[in-house]
């Protein structure tokens, strides 16, 4: 488990709703906060960035 940097994962999470393209859809943010909540920052980043890149390679 790495230290935990408040301002790095704010960073990380401003940069996960540009990617996710959320930025308009408060709802959207929403649950994306609850969800970095429940299993943490890391967690989240990581199944975001497969996600899009599996997306990206099929596009």
């Amino acid at each position: 488990m790495r230290i935990k940097n408040v301002d790095f994962d704010k960073k990380l999470r401003n940069d996960l709703v540009h990617i996710m393209k959320i930025e308009n859809e408060p709802e959207s943010i929403k649950e994306l906060d609850k969800w970095i909540n429940e299993a943490g920052i890391d967690e989240v980043s990581k199944k975001i960035v497969e996600l899009y890149t599996i997306h990206a390679i099929e596009d």
